[in-house]
């Protein structure tokens, strides 16, 4: 008896390939990436010269050497300075662990038309925007993390 929703050409193709599905599905997994580390909720604010910093980018990076991964949880100050770190997917956090907090915001180089074209020299000072030459400190552990006021100066 045919299978219903499912075309002559598909059951063809699946009876000469009954394996191939459970390739594809074994491949696919279920959405999980086993290296992925469990995120809390995180984030904070930045300003600097006690005037919010509005597009700014944040990176944490783990003090422990061990803990590096290949992604950072990262983030980009709204209009009034306050940011949502995100890691794997937009806003959805970051692991647990002590960090170092780096900051910069490059000015936006723009073309004779004023097209963006690039970034330029970073707007806050040099010393925030390095792991080994921040002073800035962020822990993250489970639950929801306020991550406070981070001030820059001059």
């Amino acid at each position: 008896m045919p299978t219903p929703g499912v075309g002559r050409a598909a059951r063809r193709t699946a009876g000469r390939c009954p394996g191939l599905l459970l390739v594809l599905l074994g491949a696919l997994g279920c959405g999980r990436e086993p290296d992925r580390l469990p995120v809390y909720p995180a984030g904070g604010k930045v300003v600097f010269d006690n005037k919010p910093v509005a597009g700014a980018v944040v990176i944490l990076c783990p003090t422990d050497p061990a803990a590096l991964r290949d992604r950072h949880p990262t983030a980009t100050t709204g209009p009034d300075g306050t940011f949502r770190l995100s890691t794997y997917y937009a806003r959805d956090g970051a692991p647990a662990g002590e960090y170092k907090v780096c900051v910069s915001k490059e000015r936006t180089v723009r073309n004779k038309d004023g097209d963006p074209e690039g970034t330029g020299k970073n707007l806050l000072p040099e010393r925030y925007a390095t792991p080994g030459a921040t002073s800035l400190a962020a822990r993250v552990g489970p639950g929801d993390n306020d991550l406070g006021t981070f001030s820059l100066s001059p």
